[in-house]
């Protein structure tokens, strides 16, 4: 059999300057992940990052929560938001596979900007509710947890492969041609890829008032 080979280069860390939770002006329904860093003008970098939402329930002092990474509201991110007024036409998809977000610096080599990020608002409670089995004390709060990635060309390339699968409906329904798996091994299959990621603790929900 032939050797089998494959390389990479693990980048630079994510060039993280801010983050921020706000509600989105104008939309009290909306919070808005603002996540602020500086690309290098030297070199060309691919990110990507995820979301994740934890919620905390308390029932009468029984304690439970959940947790699932968020699908999230493009419409303010013009990095991410690639749709046009065809695509409802055309049934073209832009979902991204298990909700990671990724991005290269095409559009911004060199500079500083801030990505805007939307979800659903959901504010942290806490009250007794009159039940047929007498007062029940509930409580809950939200914590969000972001994790920033730096990526290798070669598993952005991968990524990218995998989101054009998923978002190929016209190929599922034999309307154009299945796209196929990036990959950069030699005489295999798969790929080798790098990346660097930082994580944020549990961020508090943002507090109404």
């Amino acid at each position: 059999m032939k050797a089998v080979s494959s390389a990479t280069v693990v980048p630079s860390r994510f060039p993280l300057t801010s983050i921020k939770l706000a509600l989105k002006d104008g939309e009290p329904n909306l919070l808005q992940f603002r996540i602020g860093f500086t690309d290098n003008a030297q070199t060309k970098d691919y990110y990507a990052l995820k979301v994740e939402r934890k919620q905390l329930f308390w029932n009468d002092g029984k304690y439970s929560e959940e947790s699932s990474t968020l699908a999230l509201n493009l419409d303010d991110e013009p990095l991410l938001n690639t749709s046009s007024g065809l695509d409802d036409i055309l049934m073209i998809e832009n979902g991204f596979y298990r909700n990671l977000y990724y991005w290269d610096d095409t559009k911004i080599k060199g500079k500083s900007y801030t990505v805007r990020l939307n979800t659903n608002y959901e504010a942290d409670y806490e009250d007794d509710f009159i039940t047929p089995d007498g007062t029940e004390h509930i409580k809950r709060q939200v914590k969000y947890r972001i994790s920033l990635y730096s990526l290798s060309e070669e598993f952005y390339r991968y990524l990218k492969s995998l989101n054009d699968q998923k978002n190929n409906g016209l190929g599922n329904s034999e309307l154009a041609p299945i796209r196929s798996t990036y990959t950069n091994v030699i005489n295999g299959i798969g790929v080798v890829g790098g990346c660097r990621m930082f994580q944020t603790k549990w961020i508090d929900n943002l507090q109404e008032n």
